[in-house]
C-alpha cells in the first residue's frame, strides 16, 4: 500500500507534464502558421515558457518531497506481533492536541497508532498494523500505523 501523498505527488507530477506536453504541441504546431496574429504567436510561446517553468519546479518539488529516498519512508509495511506494553500519549502542535497510542510489540519495536481501537489493547493481545516509517528531523525516525485487527490473548 502506498502512501496518499505519494499517489497524489505522482497525479500532480503527470498533470503538468500532460499540460507542458499540451502546450509544446499547440506551439509546434501553430507557431509557423501564416495567418496568426502576432499577439497570438507572442501568446503561444509565453504559455509553453510558463508551463515548461511549472514542471520543472514541479519536479524540483516532488524530488524533495520524497525525501528521504527510501521506499520505506513511502509505503505501508505490515506488522504483527504480540503486544508487550502499550501507554497512551497525548501530542501537541501548538493549536490542538491529538492523542495516540505507543505500543511496544514482540519484536522490541515501539509504534505510534493514532487510531481511538488502539486504546483497548492489553498486554498479552495479538496486533496487526500497516505501518509507514516516519522521518524525524534531528531524531530517531518511527512508525506511524493504521489499525489492522486485534485478537485477544487467551484468559
Amino acid at each position: 500500500m502506498i502512501s496518499d501523498g505519494f499517489v497524489w505527488a505522482i497525479v500532480w507530477l503527470l498533470v503538468i507534464a500532460g499540460s507542458v506536453f499540451v502546450a509544446q504541441w499547440a506551439v509546434i504546431r501553430y507557431r509557423h502558421k501564416p495567418n496568426l496574429d502576432p499577439v497570438d504567436r507572442t501568446m503561444l510561446v509565453f504559455l509553453s515558457r510558463a508551463l515548461t517553468i511549472l514542471a520543472l519546479i514541479a519536479v524540483l518539488g516532488f524530488a524533495i518531497g520524497l525525501w528521504p529516498y527510501q521506499w520505506q519512508y513511502h509505503s505501508y509495511q505490515p506488522v504483527a506481533g504480540t503486544v508487550l506494553d502499550a501507554h497512551s500519549r497525548f501530542i501537541t502542535d501548538g493549536d490542538s492536541t491529538s492523542q495516540s497510542f505507543a505500543i511496544r510489540l514482540s519484536n522490541g519495536r515501539t509504534y505510534r497508532c493514532d487510531d481511538t481501537r488502539c486504546a483497548a489493547v492489553m498486554v498479552g493481545d495479538r496486533l496487526r498494523l500497516r505501518c509507514i516509517r516516519e522521518w524525524v528531523y534531528a531524531g530517531e525516525d518511527g512508525y506511524v500505523c493504521r489499525f489492522v485487527r486485534h485478537d485477544r490473548a487467551a484468559s
